[in-house]
């Protein structure tokens, strides 16, 4: 069962945005990643779907998430949705799962008038980079470039 994540129902969510950072090697940090995702929901830049393993409410507890951004495109002149973070539990894997999310997410931006949706992974991440070439994602060979601040 997907459910749109909310300031009321974040915490859900916390921990499993914590292990994602783990995965990319950052350290865990639960205050701040609660901090964080609240602030993107309050100020309304972002939205959160997580993936809920059943619906029975003593053992209510995601095992995957997405996060997408709010952003533009000046050139197309549309609303865009950057799907920037997919994680499913190690233990979920490979049961479609993820799937299952990116097709939610697709579903929300056709009826919410998105010209398209984005996604990006690490280099490394074959597993994902196959996953979304078979949804129809198509990679992008421009050179691209970002600036540490």
């Amino acid at each position: 069962m997907i459910q749109q994540i909310t300031t009321n129902t974040l915490s859900d969510t916390i921990n499993l945005f914590d292990q994602y950072r783990i995965f990319y090697k950052k350290e865990s940090d639960l205050p701040t990643a609660e901090m964080y995702l609240s602030e993107r929901l309050a100020n309304n830049e972002a939205i959160i779907f997580a993936y809920y393993e059943t619906e029975q409410e003593q053992t209510k507890q995601p095992i995957a998430f997405t996060l997408c951004y709010f952003t533009f495109s000046s050139t197309r002149m549309a609303k865009t949705l950057q799907l920037n973070d997919l994680f499913v539990l190690p233990t979920h894997r490979s049961q479609g799962i993820g799937e299952q999310l990116i097709h939610h997410v697709f579903a929300y931006a056709k009826a919410n008038d998105y010209a398209s949706v984005g996604i990006e992974t690490a280099m490394d991440n074959y597993g994902a980079q196959k996953l979304y070439q078979r949804l129809g994602f198509v990679e992008d060979s421009s050179v691209h470039y970002s600036y540490g601040v």
